[in-house]
């Protein structure tokens, strides 16, 4: 007997407990877990009515603008304004939403040949069809990555659940003031890797992906020589504040050996450097060495005498790498690889960027990581 009732006070007590439990669980204040909300077009969110001592109920005061499920998912349908309504028992809590419209990032650009933009909905979970209306002025991938390829017009389009948004694209002949109309040395654009030198620089389109996860600004110009970055390295290098500066310069300076000595070069391509360090201060810097091309054999000599004397150089200089590429362009016996050059026997091809992108992008990124 006395057994059955220690059972039946326990049970009593636990009765007790759980009910407190309840009461304290159920004791919050109740209120949706925003009252306010910006979104846009086919974007959801959920909301939530905290703290609701019953079923809740969900609707909307505009369906052509934002509908709500049952357990209060909300899509955002067209641009304009609604409330999405709770209700619990007799009480009603709303949630003013506001919805923006679909939009891409440009409805306009203006880029220079040879660089790349990113376009994208501001809504950046939605994965439109991306086209370009001539392919010859300017490519687009399936990411949105438009690539400028000859001066010109042309019309780059997204589409998306039978809506299509568009983009003029306006292709410009590279110069440096093109050039800094696209990177405006602006917050935006500062402490990226900077790019610079002449056209085998200029001309590895594929650049920005082979550093990435970090951002790459070419500011490569085809036809260059050191004495021209020389004149523009404060516009379109020091400006910008880098993380880290790539240099390729020095190749049509001595063209096909005729012009000046390696020698010349050299004590020319240091005195470059010698500026960027002075203005960089601590700023990686990474002197990429004279590539040899078949179209530039009579160069070979030259070539070899100005990398010597700036890999010299950059063995005592502080923080300035030199990164050697000559090597793996060349032959057995010595000549340039024309398997590694495009039919004009002057620029590297996919085969010879990969070796670009191995040996200059891996040891940047490498010694980024390891200094940050």
């Amino acid at each position: 007997m006395r057994r059955h009732l220690c059972c039946i006070l326990a049970v009593f007590l636990l009765s007790l407990f759980l009910a407190a439990e309840v009461s304290a669980a159920g004791s919050g204040k109740v209120r949706l877990s925003t009252r306010k909300q910006t979104l846009i077009e086919y974007e959801t969110s959920k909301l939530t009515l905290e703290n609701a001592p019953g079923k809740v109920k969900w609707s909307t005061t505009n369906p052509s603008v934002a509908t709500v499920s049952r357990k209060g998912k909300v899509t955002a349908v067209a641009a304009g304004s609604c409330r999405i309504i709770a209700k619990c028992g007799k009480k009603k809590y709303s949630c003013k939403i506001k919805v923006k419209a679909l939009a891409l990032n440009a409805a306009s650009l203006t880029l220079v040949r040879g660089r790349q933009w990113m376009l994208a909905f501001n809504n950046e979970e939605l994965v439109p069809a991306y086209a370009s209306s001539d392919g010859a002025v300017a490519t687009v991938d399936g990411d949105g990555r438009i690539q400028a390829l000859m001066p010109g017009k042309c019309t780059v389009t997204a589409a998306y659940r039978g809506k299509t948004y568009a983009c003029t694209v306006t292709v410009l002949w590279i110069t440096p003031d093109a050039l800094r109309a696209q990177y405006k040395p602006v917050k935006s654009y500062q402490g990226k890797i900077v790019m610079a030198g002449s056209s085998t620089a200029d001309f590895w389109y594929e650049a920005p992906q082979a550093f990435e996860p970090y951002e790459l600004v070419n500011m490569a110009i085809g036809g260059t020589t050191v004495i021209n970055w020389q004149e523009w390295h404060v516009n379109l290098i020091t400006s910008y504040k880098p993380s880290a500066v790539v240099l390729y310069a020095g190749a049509n300076d001595l063209s096909n050996g005729e012009r000046i000595s390696g020698a010349v070069n050299a004590k020319n391509t240091i005195r470059l450097l010698k500026s960027l360090r002075k203005k960089l201060k601590d700023v990686p810097i990474y002197y990429v060495s004279i590539c040899p091309c078949p179209i530039r054999e009579g160069a070979l000599r030259e070539i070899a005498a100005s990398n010597m004397m700036v890999q010299q150089y950059c063995r005592k200089a502080y923080n300035l790498t030199y990164i050697d590429v000559t090597k793996k362009f060349l032959m057995a016996d010595g000549r340039p690889n024309p398997a590694l050059f495009l039919p004009d026997r002057l620029h590297p091809n996919s085969a010879g960027y990969r070796i670009w992108s191995k040996s200059v992008a891996k040891t940047v990124k490498r010694d980024l990581r390891v200094n940050s």
